[in-house]
């Protein structure tokens, strides 16, 4: 009975055993997933705090591209308002030495000089420039030569003497005989200079 006893005894610690092992391996696995579980909840959390620093990075490019863009917007805005005023000052003093000629005034479209009703007149069915007038188109062209980036129009009138066809064709002739002596002044005041 002893022997029987000792052989149950055996059998019961070699079960126990075998389940203590078997525990230890369910444990072993437990332990493994849970260390697999916490490398991947480390790696989550790398990636997490590189994309966070990531993103800190490109925010801090952002703050920067957008301080250069205004940095630049204003620059553009004081080179406008120094071009602006630069130019302003130019059609004042044009503005002040075509007043001296004739009467001239600001306008949206730029500066508008009137020569008046006894400035560059023609004679009765002529497109001839007298020698006053002349001389008026050279002083007009030596102060207009000292500016740059202007644009002449010329405007005339004829007398309602004939017909509508013939007046507008003389007024073209007289427009052709302004703007050739214009020319021809604008020449030679370039050619001196």
């Amino acid at each position: 009975m002893l022997v029987v006893l000792l052989a149950t005894l055996v059998v019961f610690v070699f079960l126990r055993i075998r389940d203590v092992e078997d525990q230890m391996a369910a444990a072993g696995v437990l332990v493994g997933e849970a260390k697999e579980r916490a490398n991947d909840e480390a790696a989550a959390r790398t990636i997490a705090e590189e994309a966070q620093l990531s993103a800190e990075i490109e925010a801090d490019f952002a703050h920067q591209r957008a301080d250069l863009a205004e940095t630049a917007a204003r620059q553009a805005r004081a080179e406008a308002d120094r071009i602006r005023a630069q130019r302003d000052a130019k059609m004042s003093c044009l503005q002040d030495a075509l007043g001296r000629i004739a009467e001239t005034n600001r306008t949206a479209l730029g500066l508008v000089m009137s020569l008046g009703e006894d400035a560059i007149n023609f004679d009765f069915d002529k497109a001839d420039l007298k020698p006053a007038d002349r001389e008026l188109l050279s002083r007009i062209v030596g102060v207009l030569m000292t500016s740059s980036g202007y644009r002449i129009q010329v405007f005339g009138h004829t007398d309602d003497v004939g017909t509508m066809v013939y007046n507008q064709t003389l007024s073209e002739r007289r427009a052709q005989a302004v703007s050739t002596t214009w020319y021809q002044r604008a020449s030679i005041s370039r050619s001196s200079s």
